[in-house]
């Protein structure tokens, strides 16, 4: 990903733990912002590239199934969401309701 031109990555499903953080962020060179779960479920993460250097707001849920951050640069207001929903159909449509409603009031930019 280093090779590439974007300046955020979305991951999934990245079963890290915090003891991974220092690595991955040595490794990515930039900044990294995790929901973790357990090393064998679950987790979500936010990559951003090193050329992008301001303001970053980062929220997270306890399941470590969602991640949002806010984040300026050169006076761009973005909002970010990586979102694991449950792979079981009928959790679904529960989960997104109830993460409708947390990106909504995490969603400092938003025009309401």
């Amino acid at each position: 990903m280093k090779d590439q031109e974007a300046n955020v990555y979305f991951l999934q499903e990245t079963f890290s733990k915090v003891s991974d953080e220092a690595v991955w962020r040595n490794d990515w060179g930039g900044e990294i912002y995790f929901s973790h779960r357990t090393s064998q479920s679950k987790g979500v993460c936010i990559l951003i590239n090193r050329a992008v250097k301001e303001k970053v707001t980062p929220s997270s849920d306890a399941d470590s199934r969602i991640i949002l951050i806010n984040l300026t640069n050169n006076g761009l207001k973005l909002s970010f969401c990586n979102m694991y929903a449950p792979n079981d159909h009928t959790q679904q449509v529960s989960f997104i309701q109830q993460q409708n409603e947390q990106i909504r009031n995490y969603n400092s930019y938003s025009r309401r």
